[in-house]
């Protein structure tokens, strides 16, 4: 299907298909976000610690991890339209954020994936949760499910950014 507009008394016809079109209009861009390729975002869990690790690589961070789910499916590099989700660690816990600031007691790790920073057509909100036992270990935990996960998690932080859903 293709896209035709009427503009002052002259008529338009697309050369791309309408959602080729739409995601150009709403990025300014020729390339589209929906030609790149999409790419899972793995969730990974240390029981351990309750530390929670996202990535891209479907292999395993090291020893001891358990394998969780695909939280939702997003970018390896910058397209029309997103922004880094920049991933900090800390011992027991890893923090992914919009902002490249580091956290006190953090340490920076770089982008971990690209995400759009507000909600676009066939995204949902990650949201951000996180637990603290006894004031003393937090975990972070990234989802698409409102409500997250309960218990431990019991700390709603906001969303984070938007992904393609699961």
């Amino acid at each position: 299907m293709r896209l035709c507009w009427f503009v002052g008394k002259r008529w338009f016809r697309s050369t791309l298909p309408v959602t080729a079109v739409a995601l150009a209009v709403a990025f300014g861009s020729s390339t589209p976000a929906s030609t790149q390729s999409l790419t899972p975002l793995y969730h990974w869990a240390y029981p351990g610690n309750g530390d929670q690790f996202y990535t891209t690589s479907s292999s395993s961070p090291g020893s001891g991890w358990n394998y969780i789910e695909v939280t939702g499916y997003v970018y390896t590099s910058q397209v029309d339209g997103t922004v880094p989700l920049y991933q900090f660690s800390t011992a027991g816990d890893h923090f992914y954020s919009l902002s490249s600031s580091t956290p006190p007691g953090y340490n920076y790790e770089g982008p971990c994936c690209y995400v759009f920073s507000s909600q676009i057509v066939g995204t949902v909100p990650l949201f951000r949760y996180f637990s603290c036992c006894g004031g003393v270990a937090v975990s972070h935990y990234y989802t698409t499910t409102q409500g997250g996960p309960g218990y431990p998690w019991t700390v709603y932080e906001g969303v984070e950014g938007y992904v393609s859903a699961p």
